[in-house]
């Protein structure tokens, strides 16, 4: 996925972050970007393989960069 903002938007946003396939989804705070991972805290699932969840996560949740579809800011 190319990185289409800047520092620090969305850092520290609520977003919404799709993975490829469409079939998972999470919401959380992005805390951080690093070495083509985000990172986000507070985060649930929203999707888990297409069926709708919300399912609090423990901890912080790491995602790959190149398996994110897209991403939507929400506040």
């Amino acid at each position: 996925m190319m990185w289409p903002f800047r520092a620090p938007y969305p850092v520290l946003h609520e977003c919404l972050v799709n993975l490829k396939g469409g079939k998972t989804a999470f919401r959380g705070a992005v805390w951080r970007r690093r070495d083509g991972f985000l990172v986000l805290k507070r985060a649930v699932q929203l999707l888990d393989e297409g069926r709708p969840v919300k399912r609090p996560l423990d901890g912080e949740l790491v995602i790959p960069e190149g398996n994110i579809e897209f991403l939507q800011v929400l506040g």
